[in-house]
């Protein structure tokens, strides 16, 4: 299994690994911008992980049934 994602790994493009790694990146500091702003304010601090996001809006991202 290693040897197939090793294999995988060296044909994608490295512009691609970081344009997704930027995505991801992005992301993360707009919701710590938020979570700070909100803190700062004394606001409570709703769940911004992608974790929580996913949970909350299974049927958006077509999760499918729970197993």
């Amino acid at each position: 299994m290693a040897a197939a994602l090793q294999a995988t790994a060296e044909h994608v493009p490295p512009e691609s690994v970081v344009h997704q790694r930027q995505i991801v990146n992005h992301g993360v500091e707009h919701r710590t911008n938020i979570t700070t702003i909100l803190g700062a304010l004394g606001v409570a601090l709703p769940e911004v992980d992608g974790w929580s996001y996913m949970w909350a809006n299974r049927d958006r991202l077509g999760a499918g049934e729970e197993a």
